[in-house]
């Protein structure tokens, strides 16, 4: 969900300084995916990276970097 409400913001502010979107069905659910695919894979990145290092402390640490 932060994901989505995020790329509805950023779309908001293209829209108010003028840049031109096409605002078809097709180009917003293309978007849409686009933005659930990407954010589906950093979370599988992040739940292997975890499975990886076993414990909290190394993994706070490689997601801080």
């Amino acid at each position: 969900m932060r994901s989505l409400s995020q790329a509805v913001v950023i779309f908001v502010l293209a829209v108010l300084l003028g840049v031109h979107l096409r605002f078809e069905p097709a180009a917003i659910i293309g978007l849409l995916v686009f933005t659930l695919l990407g954010s589906a894979v950093f979370a599988t990145f992040s739940l292997v990276i975890a499975c990886l290092v076993k414990t909290r402390e190394r993994f706070m640490g490689l997601a801080n970097c």
